[in-house]
C-alpha cells in the first residue's frame, strides 16, 4: 500500500482499532491448526513460567495482550518462557527447524456486532488492557548467530525489547506499539499502530517504516536506505555522525525540518529519511 493510503486507512480506524486487533488476535489463536498445549505439570502450585525450547527456528509469531515481549540471544537453543497464570489462555506451536508461535486468547469472550458483523471479541475490563499482563513478560532467546526469515509480533499494546537479532522481515503492529531495537539487523522493518513509539539503536536495515495516527522514531547509530515516518502526527528525531550522504524530506501542512537546531530545506542524499503527516516534524542531530 502506498504512504498516502497507509496514513488515511490508520487514521480512519484508529477509534476502532484497539477491538480490531484483540479480535483479530483471537481469531488467529482460534484458526491456527496443529497446535497443542505445553504444560509444565511439575509442582505446578509453585512454578511461575512456562518454558519450551527447539534446536532451531526460521520464522517467530507472536500474538500477545499487554504481555512485555523481550527477544534476545545467547545460549545454543531456541527457548521461550512465559507466565504460567492464566495459562489457559496461552497456545503453543512448534515445529522444529520452522516456525515457533505463541498467542494469548483474552478471558471473557463474548459474540459482538460491529456495524453488522459478527466479531468475536474479548469482554473489556478497562482501556487499560484486559487482565494486565505488565508483570507477565514473554522472553525468546535465539542462539548468537541464527539468522531467522520472519519476526511477526501483534495483538494490542505491544512492547518489545529487541537484541542483537538477524532476520530478513520483521514485522511489529498493535493498537499501541512500545518497540526498542538493539543491533538488529534486518532487510525489512515495518512498524504499524495507531500509537507507535520506536527506539532504534545501531540498527541496519535495508528500509525502516514506522506508521500510525500518532508515530514518533528516535534513530541512534542507525543505517538504511529509506526511513520513513508516516502519520497524522509524525515526529523523528536522528542522531548522525554527520549528514554526509544522508537526505531528508518532510512534508504536510504544519511540517518542519530542522538540522542542528536550525531550520533546513530538503536535502538529497543516498539514503533518505522522509517524514510525512498533518503535523511533521524532523529533527537532525549531529553534535
Amino acid at each position: 500500500m502506498r504512504r498516502s493510503g497507509k496514513i488515511l486507512l490508520i487514521i480512519a480506524a484508529c477509534f476502532l482499532v484497539f477491538g480490531i486487533l484483540l479480535a483479530v488476535g483471537s481469531g488467529i489463536a482460534l484458526r491456527n491448526t496443529g497446535m497443542h498445549w505445553w504444560r509444565n505439570d511439575t509442582n505446578a502450585t509453585a512454578v511461575t513460567t512456562q518454558f519450551a525450547e527447539m534446536d532451531s527456528i526460521n520464522s517467530l509469531s507472536l500474538t500477545l495482550v499487554n504481555e512485555p515481549i523481550f527477544i534476545v540471544s545467547g545460549g545454543d537453543r531456541v527457548t521461550i518462557e512465559w507466565s504460567q497464570r492464566y495459562d489457559g489462555q496461552y497456545r503453543l506451536t512448534q515445529r522444529e527447524g520452522q516456525s515457533l508461535s505463541l498467542s494469548r486468547q483474552p478471558s471473557g469472550r463474548r459474540n459482538h456486532n460491529v456495524f453488522g458483523i459478527g466479531w468475536f471479541q474479548p469482554n473489556w475490563r478497562g482501556i487499560s488492557g484486559i487482565e494486565d499482563a505488565s508483570d507477565r513478560p514473554v522472553t525468546v532467546t535465539i542462539p548468537e548467530g541464527m539468522s531467522l526469515s520472519e519476526i511477526d509480533l501483534s495483538g494490542a499494546d505491544i512492547r518489545v525489547s529487541m537484541d542483537n537479532i538477524y532476520v530478513r522481515d520483521l514485522e511489529i503492529s498493535g493498537a499501541n506499539t512500545i518497540v526498542s531495537l538493539t543491533n538488529v539487523d534486518a532487510r525489512d522493518i515495518e512498524i504499524f499502530g495507531a500509537n507507535a513509539e520506536v527506539t532504534l539503536t545501531q540498527v541496519s536495515s535495508g528500509s525502516i517504516e514506522v506508521s500510525g495516527a500518532n508515530a514518533t522514531l528516535e534513530l541512534r547509530e542507525t543505517v538504511a536506505d529509506d526511513i520513513e515516518v508516516n502519520g497524522a502526527s509524525a515526529v523523528a528525531t536522528a542522531y548522525l555522525e554527520s549528514i554526509d550522504g544522508w537526505g531528508f524530506d518532510v512534508s504536510g501542512l504544519n511540517s518542519e525540518l530542522r538540522v542542528d537546531g536550525q531550520r533546513a530545506g530538503g536535502i538529497r542524499g543516498s539514503r533518505t529519511i522522509s517524514v510525512s503527516g498533518l503535523n511533521a516534524i524532523l529533527n537532525v542531530w549531529t553534535r
